[in-house]
């Protein structure tokens, strides 16, 4: 296999995780402000649930309760300092409204308030009135007002409550509905019926919305043994590296088969010892040792891409980590995972311009040298000393290796990144590396310093006498027998 030099970086990795955008939030102690809250609670009902209407209006139709039961209903205090409009009346939703609204500024503001019913209290107004938290005891109670609510939100119901935006992403529900159900049913029974035809496998039907969801199929008892789960892992890999480029010898993590839709999968994996025990079964390479070659390759092959675009193609130096940040990120979050500017740099046989020029200011400053007890010590990273190397060559060694592994198929013999040996170089007439690999310290300390695993072949001794250990222990036991 050869790699050109232009090759890309791969996306086995997954993409760099980016900062939430800002949201615009309330002012320090806005809550503790009653005007504030009640201002919040009449926005809610005209804005989130469209109720245009005086909610008095639809209150006091139906509010025809004794003045025991208003009292312990709306936690009215009339005592109260604050001096309120007797012609507003305020109405606290209930948690399920607030949840399908998405307000939870207001529930969190309840909380603050320890309960809905303090909150009535503070508020001071004999018109408070707190909605039920249960939709059946809400639609009896205030008749009026929730046939008001439902003509607003064509999306609620009387006869179910509202989900949150969570449940209907996990169940793909209609919100209140219930006819729905029917349609529900159709469209599972639909995919149980592709899925059966497909011969098992769920991964083209299943999505990421209804991977929780019960999808009405059952497996027979002791499908899940090991063979079938080395079958279904091999037929898994095999696709995963048509589809992202990924060589099929590597194992999968337990989250990717999750977000692939094969929950089954992972279950099964799970239960038979999990991914690494199974690894080894599959003689597949280890999650963490190929994300940590990956990612060394794509680090190298955007370094290299960085200085042939603002350096003309200077790789005998690191480039200013400032620049890189403002102008790269990604290639900065590589080489921070990597160990940082001068360690990457001095691994990989590079000076590091920010240490030049900081060693440059230090020399010119001749007061801070003749000062008694100044430090002369290599702070910026002299003493660390790799010996010679070559980017160009880092990348073209780890290219190969990648290549070689798309070559194989699970299960290895032996499931690790390995250092390619002289014999390998003959064969992919690469008589260039060996050169190098020899010039840069051997194959051992090439493959030391790239994180590839190493293996001496061990040649068997003719010599057949004994270790030192157990020829001392033979002599011991030929004295005690002669002394007897």
């Amino acid at each position: 296999p050869s790699v050109p030099r232009d090759a890309p970086a791969s996306n086995s990795r997954s993409k760099m995780q980016r900062r939430r955008r800002h949201q615009n939030r309330k002012p320090r102690h806005y809550w503790s402000n009653l005007d504030n809250v009640e201002a919040e609670l009449q926005h809610a009902w005209s804005h989130n649930a469209g109720i245009a209407q005086d909610l008095e209006t639809l209150i006091r139709p139906s509010h025809h309760a004794t003045e025991s039961e208003h009292a312990t209903r709306t936690g009215v205090n009339n005592g109260s300092s604050r001096n309120r409009d007797r012609n507003n009346i305020i109405v606290i939703p209930n948690e399920r409204l607030l949840n399908y609204w998405g307000r939870h500024d207001l529930r969190a503001m309840i909380a603050k308030y320890t309960g809905r019913s303090e909150l009535a209290m503070l508020l001071g107004n004999e018109r408070t009135i707190i909605m039920p938290g249960r939709w059946t005891d809400a639609v009896r109670r205030m008749p009026s007002f929730m046939n008001a609510l439902v003509q607003a939100d064509s999306n609620l119901s009387l006869l179910k409550p509202p989900s949150s935006p969570k449940q209907q992403q996990h169940t793909g529900d209609d919100p209140c509905h219930p006819d729905t159900a029917n349609e529900d049913v159709v469209a599972k029974s639909s995919n149980v019926t592709s899925v059966t035809n497909n011969g098992g496998d769920n991964s083209s039907s299943s999505t990421d919305d209804s991977k929780w969801t019960y999808n009405g199929i059952r497996r027979p008892k002791n499908f899940w043994d090991l063979r079938t789960i080395l079958k279904e892992l091999f037929d898994y890999v095999d696709g995963y590296q048509a589809e992202h480029q990924r060589p099929s010898v590597w194992m999968p993590r337990a989250s990717e088969l999750i977000k692939e839709g094969r929950y089954d999968l992972h279950q099964a994996i799970k239960r038979h010892g999990g991914v690494r025990a199974i690894g080894r079964l599959a003689g597949m390479v280890e999650f963490r040792d190929w994300w940590y070659f990956e990612g060394l390759y794509q680090m190298l092959v955007f370094l290299r891409s960085y200085l042939d675009e603002y350096y003309d193609g200077d790789y005998s130096r690191f480039p200013v980590m400032v620049e890189v940040r403002d102008r790269n990120p990604e290639l900065a979050k590589l080489v921070t995972y990597y160990g940082g500017r001068k360690f990457v740099a001095n691994k990989f046989g590079m000076s590091d311009r920010n240490a030049d020029a900081r060693r440059a200011s230090t020399s010119s400053s001749s007061l801070l040298q003749d000062q008694p007890g100044a430090s002369h010590s290599n702070y910026y990273g002299d003493d660390m000393n790799w010996g010679p190397f070559d980017l160009v060559f880092a990348i073209d060694l780890l290219g190969l290796v990648r290549e070689d592994h798309f070559v194989h198929k699970p299960p290895l013999k032996y499931p690790y990144l390995r250092m390619p040996t002289a014999e390998k170089l003959d064969i992919w007439e690469r008589p260039d590396l060996d050169a190098k690999i020899h010039e840069y310290g051997g194959y051992e300390s090439v493959a030391r310093r790239l994180g590839l695993m190493f293996f001496i072949r061990k040649i068997p001794s003719k010599d057949k006498r004994r270790p030192q250990q157990s020829q001392q222990r033979h002599q011991q036991q030929r004295r005690n027998f002669r002394y007897r």
